[in-house]
């Protein structure tokens, strides 16, 4: 008993000391953006768009940027030499009509005294020609205005494409599992990359208490919140095929089309879940992971879209707290730690749990690696299962 107890205290020990030092090892290689013309890039309407896989929508900035340069100089040719051919006059033309012109000093017929009708007839000949010129010259203005409107929209393009922000789907199965198991990989991405961050959890942890379910919805919010999503990106579902019971297997399919529907809506760049072990096991953790490689199998994903995993571990690592570094820094692709203040967000986060905050899971809190350190998998179709959908 009592060198246990000489474990825990230098187990606790080790990890207040560790906690006081930021790590210092090199942020994970995310793949490169994929950038999209539809993308857009104001915060406020990008949960509005809708996502499409063609060809056409998938084109990048660049390119359409260059095809609008284009398009304005050849706007711009066409207008000029539209105007040339129509005003062409050459210099023989020119005499011709000084020699014929009507002197403006003969107003009247000599021999009638009455108005000169072929006098008149050019007058009015020469209003019309002045103002068709006069057309095509607001023509050929207005276009040269189109074509460095063209111009400044082909700028404003080029410049959305390195200004985009990467966009990722958290998907969850219960409130507060944002918190206890992802909370490292979601700080990273809301403070160190100011992603743009969603989630949805399909359940609201009701498990057979339609109460304590409504109770955990707004604590899901609150969690949230801290930890940097806000409200109008995170999605809550409740449906009848999609218990939250630790015994009930969802239907892979169904859950699939949820998850998808989301990816193509928010035009996600990448969408995070649970491994095949689910961290804690749980069988809705393990439904998740199924139903991404569903997606990926059938190759229902969004374009450019990447998938990871967090990874499980065994028990003695999972509740080994900051001594799973070493460890973990030298075994795993993608490794994200926390500093001091981003951990006391993330127990903050966790007490906005409270009908879950009970002994068990604030010792929780204490000892496992998942409030400090994440690994991620990128999953590729090569590591698929072999599965009968």
């Amino acid at each position: 008993m009592e060198s246990l107890l000489a474990v825990l205290c230098v187990g606790v020990g080790l990890t207040l000391s560790l906690l006081t030092l930021k790590p210092r090892h090199r942020a994970p290689a995310w793949p490169p953006l994929h950038t999209n013309s539809n993308t857009c890039t104001d915060n406020k309407n990008c949960g509005d768009e809708v996502g499409s896989s063609t060809e056409q929508q998938q084109q990048q900035p660049c390119d359409v940027a260059k095809d609008l340069q284009e398009l304005a100089a050849a706007a711009a040719s066409t207008t000029i030499k539209e105007t040339a051919e129509e005003n062409e006059i050459t210099a023989a033309e020119e005499k011709t009509i000084a020699a014929d012109t009507v002197p403006s000093v003969m107003p009247n017929n000599k021999q009638t005294g009455e108005p000169d009708t072929e006098f008149s007839t050019f007058l009015n000949n020469e209003v019309e020609t002045n103002a068709a010129n006069k057309e095509y010259v607001n023509v050929a203005a207005d276009m040269s205005e189109d074509a460095a409107g063209a111009r400044a929209m082909s700028s404003k393009s080029t410049e959305c494409s390195t200004t985009r922000q990467r966009r990722v789907l958290f998907v969850i199965a219960h409130p507060d599992d944002e918190c206890m198991f992802f909370g490292p990989t979601i700080l990273h991405f809301t403070q160190k990359e100011k992603a743009m961050v969603f989630l949805i959890c399909l359940t609201n942890g009701s498990y057979n208490n339609a109460e304590i379910g409504r109770r955990r919805q707004r604590e899901l919010w609150e969690s949230c919140q801290l930890l940097g999503i806000p409200a109008s990106h995170i999605t809550l579902y409740k449906c009848e095929h999609l218990p939250d019971h630790p015994s009930k297997i969802w239907p892979v399919v169904n859950t699939a089309n949820i998850i998808n529907n989301h990816l193509h809506t928010l035009l996600c760049d990448m969408v995070i879940t649970f491994d095949a072990g689910g961290v804690s096991g749980h069988i809705n953790h393990r439904a998740l992971h199924s139903s991404l490689c569903y997606l990926m199998e059938e190759q229902l994903l969004p374009p450019d879209c990447h998938v990871y995993t967090l990874d499980s571990v065994n028990v003695v690592r999972k509740y080994s707290s900051l001594m799973d570094l070493p460890y973990s820094l030298l075994f795993s692709s993608y490794v994200i730690t926390l500093d001091t203040s981003q951990y006391c967000t993330i127990r903050s986060a966790m007490r906005a749990h409270a009908s879950q905050y009970v002994w068990f899971r604030k010792m929780y809190m204490v000892f496992s690696r998942y409030v400090m350190i994440n690994t991620l998998t990128a999953m590729i179709p090569s590591d698929l299962p072999h599965s009968a959908w």
